[in-house]
Protein backbone atom coordinates (compact mmCIF):
# COMPACT_ATOMS: atom_id res chain seq x y z
CA UNK A 1 0.00 0.00 0.00
CA UNK A 2 1.48 3.41 -0.70
CA UNK A 3 1.82 6.16 1.62
CA UNK A 4 -1.10 8.66 0.78
CA UNK A 5 -3.45 5.31 0.92
CA UNK A 6 -2.23 4.75 4.08
CA UNK A 7 -2.28 8.47 5.33
CA UNK A 8 -6.25 8.16 3.70
CA UNK A 9 -6.91 4.89 5.74
CA UNK A 10 -5.90 6.66 8.75
CA UNK A 11 -7.84 9.89 8.12
CA UNK A 12 -11.14 7.94 6.97
CA UNK A 13 -11.41 5.20 9.81
CA UNK A 14 -9.74 7.04 13.09
CA UNK A 15 -12.55 8.54 15.37
CA UNK A 16 -10.10 10.48 17.19
CA UNK A 17 -7.67 12.98 16.01
CA UNK A 18 -5.02 11.02 17.21
CA UNK A 19 -5.65 9.33 13.48
CA UNK A 20 -5.01 12.60 12.17
CA UNK A 21 -1.36 12.80 13.86
CA UNK A 22 -0.51 9.58 13.18
CA UNK A 23 -1.09 10.34 9.40
CA UNK A 24 1.21 13.70 9.89
CA UNK A 25 3.53 11.32 11.54
CA UNK A 26 3.54 8.75 7.92
CA UNK A 27 4.14 11.79 5.94
CA UNK A 28 7.19 14.03 7.99
CA UNK A 29 7.69 12.18 10.38
CA UNK A 30 8.37 12.89 13.85
CA UNK A 31 8.95 16.51 13.40
CA UNK A 32 6.59 18.38 11.02
CA UNK A 33 7.53 21.56 8.90
CA UNK A 34 5.21 24.42 9.57
CA UNK A 35 5.13 27.60 7.68
CA UNK A 36 3.54 31.02 8.59
CA UNK A 37 3.49 33.98 6.22
CA UNK A 38 3.79 37.41 7.41
CA UNK A 39 4.80 41.25 7.03
CA UNK A 40 7.97 42.84 7.06
CA UNK A 41 6.62 44.85 10.39
CA UNK A 42 5.59 41.96 11.94
CA UNK A 43 9.07 39.74 10.98
CA UNK A 44 11.00 42.61 12.52
CA UNK A 45 8.86 42.38 15.93
CA UNK A 46 9.15 38.58 15.34
CA UNK A 47 12.97 38.98 15.14
CA UNK A 48 12.99 40.60 18.92
CA UNK A 49 10.69 38.90 20.54
CA UNK A 50 10.21 35.57 18.79
CA UNK A 51 7.02 33.94 17.20
CA UNK A 52 4.52 34.38 19.61
CA UNK A 53 0.66 34.07 19.90
CA UNK A 54 -1.33 36.82 19.28
CA UNK A 55 -5.24 37.63 20.17
CA UNK A 56 -7.64 36.30 17.60
CA UNK A 57 -10.85 35.04 17.03
CA UNK A 58 -12.32 31.65 15.49
CA UNK A 59 -15.09 29.52 15.51
CA UNK A 60 -13.97 27.16 18.42
CA UNK A 61 -14.53 30.31 20.59
CA UNK A 62 -17.42 33.34 21.24
CA UNK A 63 -14.34 35.61 22.19
CA UNK A 64 -10.97 36.32 21.37
CA UNK A 65 -7.90 33.12 22.14
CA UNK A 66 -4.13 33.60 22.15
CA UNK A 67 -3.32 31.47 18.32
CA UNK A 68 -1.19 31.12 15.69
CA UNK A 69 -1.65 29.94 12.36
CA UNK A 70 0.53 27.55 10.08
CA UNK A 71 0.32 25.64 6.66
CA UNK A 72 1.54 22.24 7.30
CA UNK A 73 4.38 21.05 4.57
CA UNK A 74 4.29 24.67 2.47
CA UNK A 75 2.57 28.20 2.37
CA UNK A 76 0.48 29.15 -0.09
CA UNK A 77 0.36 32.75 1.48
CA UNK A 78 3.39 35.07 0.30
CA UNK A 79 2.32 38.13 -1.86
CA UNK A 80 3.70 41.34 -1.92
CA UNK A 81 2.01 41.95 1.78
CA UNK A 82 3.03 38.79 3.33
CA UNK A 83 6.83 38.55 2.09
CA UNK A 84 8.51 37.24 4.37
CA UNK A 85 8.31 33.37 5.53
CA UNK A 86 8.99 31.36 8.25
CA UNK A 87 9.61 27.73 9.18
CA UNK A 88 9.20 25.78 12.57
CA UNK A 89 9.78 22.34 12.95
CA UNK A 90 7.53 21.18 15.17
CA UNK A 91 7.69 17.87 17.11
CA UNK A 92 4.64 15.98 16.36
CA UNK A 93 3.66 15.28 19.75
CA UNK A 94 3.78 19.04 20.50
CA UNK A 95 1.51 19.37 17.81
CA UNK A 96 -1.02 16.90 19.21
CA UNK A 97 -1.52 18.63 22.27
CA UNK A 98 -1.76 22.20 20.70
CA UNK A 99 -2.95 22.03 17.42
CA UNK A 100 -6.36 22.59 15.94
CA UNK A 101 -7.90 22.23 12.22
CA UNK A 102 -8.48 26.24 11.06
CA UNK A 103 -11.83 25.41 9.06
CA UNK A 104 -12.33 29.22 8.08
CA UNK A 105 -12.23 28.45 4.87
CA UNK A 106 -13.45 24.89 4.78
CA UNK A 107 -16.65 24.36 2.41
CA UNK A 108 -17.53 20.27 3.42
CA UNK A 109 -20.30 20.28 6.10
CA UNK A 110 -21.23 17.16 8.26
CA UNK A 111 -23.48 15.56 5.33
CA UNK A 112 -20.42 15.70 3.11
CA UNK A 113 -19.07 13.32 6.47
CA UNK A 114 -21.91 10.80 5.99
CA UNK A 115 -21.60 10.28 2.19
CA UNK A 116 -17.96 8.99 2.73
CA UNK A 117 -19.51 6.76 5.63
CA UNK A 118 -18.14 8.45 8.73
CA UNK A 119 -20.14 8.41 11.94
CA UNK A 120 -20.90 11.41 13.15
CA UNK A 121 -22.21 10.04 16.34
CA UNK A 122 -18.76 8.56 16.61
CA UNK A 123 -16.06 10.55 15.52
CA UNK A 124 -14.85 13.44 18.06
CA UNK A 125 -14.98 16.96 16.75
CA UNK A 126 -11.70 17.56 16.58
CA UNK A 127 -11.23 14.38 14.29
CA UNK A 128 -13.99 15.39 12.28
CA UNK A 129 -12.50 18.71 11.76
CA UNK A 130 -9.17 17.78 10.43
CA UNK A 131 -11.42 15.35 8.51
CA UNK A 132 -13.04 17.93 6.44
CA UNK A 133 -10.38 20.08 5.69
CA UNK A 134 -8.62 16.94 4.75
CA UNK A 135 -11.17 16.43 2.30
CA UNK A 136 -11.56 20.13 1.33
CA UNK A 137 -7.69 19.36 0.72
CA UNK A 138 -7.85 17.46 -2.30
CA UNK A 139 -7.65 14.24 0.05
CA UNK A 140 -3.58 15.63 1.00
CA UNK A 141 -2.19 16.72 4.62
CA UNK A 142 0.29 19.19 3.19
CA UNK A 143 -0.91 22.86 2.81
CA UNK A 144 -3.29 22.96 5.52
CA UNK A 145 -4.26 25.06 7.95
CA UNK A 146 -3.89 24.81 11.44
CA UNK A 147 -3.89 26.87 14.37
CA UNK A 148 -2.08 26.51 17.63
CA UNK A 149 -3.51 27.75 20.93
CA UNK A 150 -2.17 28.10 24.52
CA UNK A 151 -5.39 26.34 26.28
CA UNK A 152 -4.10 26.86 30.16
CA UNK A 153 -5.06 23.39 30.31
CA UNK A 154 -1.97 21.76 29.82
CA UNK A 155 -0.03 24.06 31.38
CA UNK A 156 2.58 25.33 29.06
CA UNK A 157 2.82 28.55 29.23
CA UNK A 158 4.41 30.52 26.37
CA UNK A 159 4.63 27.99 23.45
CA UNK A 160 7.38 30.15 21.74
CA UNK A 161 9.80 31.35 24.26
CA UNK A 162 12.51 30.58 21.46
CA UNK A 163 13.20 32.76 18.19
CA UNK A 164 12.15 30.92 15.41
CA UNK A 165 13.41 31.86 12.12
Amino acid sequence: MEKKDKIYDLMFNSLEDDGFFKALELKYGKTVPLYHATDLSSYERIKEEGLVLNEGKNYLHWGHSSQLYFQIGKSDYLDSFRCVLLKYDAPIDWLAQLAFADLGNVTVKDEDLEKYGVDLEQITSSMKDFLKYYIWNNFKIEGMEIAIMDLDLIGIGEIFPERVL
